[in-house]
């Protein structure tokens, strides 16, 4: 067991070494572009919502109305 953990350290230490200390730049455009991305996917979601709301709601639907049925034969009985 001491010998996985020593080899996973290794490899910790290998893959660090190799990425070293990166210093990134975010120009004024980044905070721009993210913001749209975060915007587009709301949207995206949305649009996929109000198109599909119809078979979600069939879907949900079916399971309640097959709980009904058993609960009205239950009480026939």
């Amino acid at each position: 067991m001491r010998e996985k953990e020593e080899r996973c350290s290794n490899l910790l230490d290998v893959l660090l070494s190799i990425l070293g200390d990166k210093q990134a730049y975010l120009d004024p455009g980044s905070g721009s572009f993210l913001l749209q991305l975060q915007i587009a996917g709301l949207l995206g979601a949305a649009l996929v919502l109000l198109t599909q709301w119809s078979k979600i709601k069939k879907f949900f639907n079916r399971k309640n109305v097959k709980e009904e049925t058993k609960d009205e034969d239950s009480d026939e009985a």
